[in-house]
């Protein structure tokens, strides 16, 4: 009865440091390929990389240090490419940059203003021309028109034709 229950127990051992290992195996494969992508500057794949492989392996401290390293590096770029579209009038995917950065990196401030920025930008777009606005094009047209004539002014009138030829008088 002993003997049945250890061997059952020893079983039950030599499967748990299998599956460790096989685990500890998947985990190291998936953070090579991190580190291929990380010197590609891929870095988007290798924080996907890196958080699978500190998923399989949660204590291993190098693969934290490793995915915190590629997410700065990754909120940078998004940062970066960011600025780009806001330069360039394309707020809505700067907005989404923005969003990719603070996904990535949090506490990045200035990434949050930025993005505040390209939200006010494209409210501003496409909420079209305010009322003051508005009231300045319907003045510059008026101003525009025929003039307009007042019976009771004592200006007088002064009329100035370029066209005609001054010895036909």
């Amino acid at each position: 009865m002993v003997k049945g229950t250890i061997s059952k127990a020893t079983a039950l051992m030599v499967a748990c440091l299998v599956l460790g290992l096989l685990t500890g195996c998947a985990a190291q494969k998936v953070f090579r390929r991190a580190e291929k992508e990380s010197k590609r500057e891929n870095w988007d794949q290798a924080v996907l990389d890196y958080s699978k492989a500190k998923s399989l392996d949660p204590g291993n401290v190098r693969y934290g240090v490793a995915l915190e390293r590629a997410k700065l590096k990754s909120s940078a770029l998004h940062f970066q490419k960011g600025k780009r579209y806001m330069a360039a009038n394309q707020f809505r995917l700067a907005v989404a940059e923005f969003q990719q950065t603070l996904l990535l990196h949090p506490g990045n401030q200035h990434a949050r203003n930025e993005m505040t920025k390209a939200i006010r930008e494209l409210d501003r777009l496409t909420a079209g021309p305010s009322d003051l606005e508005l009231m300045k094009d319907r003045a510059r047209l008026e101003a525009m028109g025929p003039p307009r004539l007042d019976p009771t002014s004592n200006i007088p009138i002064i009329l100035n034709f370029q066209d005609v030829d001054a010895s036909t008088n």
